[in-house]
């Protein structure tokens, strides 16, 4: 027998006996995927591998789904950004859990949500924008000062991720709005930043634009949408009860697109009421 007979022979011997090895192993160690650290190799199972992450880090950074956030038009003294700052303290709810704590930037012209590394688990602070579909709602926490009575108090702001029915065709844009319902109303608040045109040769060069921080309102009644952005289309609501009304905002010493949150709740809670 030749020496290509023999080989032959023995690799039909072994062939058997690696496919019966490798069934073992397949069965032995389901759903277990090898890990690498430090060159060498282990087998953890997914709870496992849950089990360490969570054991190792001393905070839970699952929120961690997105991409980097880069920086845009802030050297012209307006910004992108709610209350025009970088790095305000938050709290994340993300698929029922909550973050708290964490360092948190909103922008607010393009509605995205960003998150601040810390330097002690990075090695350079960067910028993640947060995948909206994970987020369910966020706190930010600021300070608000009322030129009017030259007060400055801390205040603490609830976004939430709204979806809107699309059958109410393109009147409202999904994304994050503050919300608050009284009775039958449900009143949505979106803060937004519109751009505006370049100021100066310099800006314009650059390519850099100012922001302008607005609140654009809707009010829901029985499954109807009214965009509220100006006190006549709102008074237009309530034809029976308007110079009550009227009276009621005129005590904010406001104008009406500058109302916040908590006021139209009391203006709406007084509607309820007459």
């Amino acid at each position: 027998m030749n020496l290509m007979h023999r080989k032959l022979l023995l690799l039909l011997f072994l062939l058997p006996l690696i496919s019966l090895f490798c069934y073992a192993q397949n069965n032995s160690i389901s759903e277990i995927e090898p890990v690498s650290h430090n060159n060498r190799h282990y087998a953890f199972g997914t709870k496992d591998a849950k089990t360490l992450y969570k054991k190792e880090l001393l905070n839970n950074y699952a929120f961690l789904n997105g991409r980097e956030y880069k920086l845009y038009d802030i050297a012209l003294g307006t910004s992108p950004l709610f209350a025009s700052s970088f790095g305000l303290e938050g709290t994340i709810f993300v698929e029922g859990e909550s973050f708290e704590n964490v360092m948190l930037a909103y922008d607010i012209y393009k509605d995205k949500l960003i998150y601040i590394t810390s330097s002690q688990l990075f090695k350079d602070c960067n910028f993640i924008e947060i995948n909206s579909a994970i987020v369910d709602s966020f706190f930010l926490k600021t300070e608000v000062s009322s030129e009017l009575h030259n007060i400055v108090k801390k205040k603490q702001f609830h976004f939430i991720k709204v979806n809107f029915p699309k059958n109410i065709g393109n009147k409202m844009q999904n994304g994050y709005y503050e919300v608050a319902e009284i009775g039958e109303m449900k009143v949505y608040i979106q803060h937004k930043a519109i751009q505006i045109s370049n100021q100066g040769a310099e800006a314009m060069q650059a390519g850099l634009y100012k922001y302008n921080h607005i609140l654009n309102k809707t009010l829901c009644i029985n499954g109807t949408y009214y965009e509220i952005n100006k006190k006549n289309k709102f008074l237009k609501l309530f034809p029976d009860k308007r110079k009550e009304i009227n009276k009621m905002i005129k005590v904010f010493e406001l104008r009406f697109n500058l109302l916040d949150k908590e006021q139209m709740v009391k203006i709406l809670q007084f509607i309820n009421s007459i």
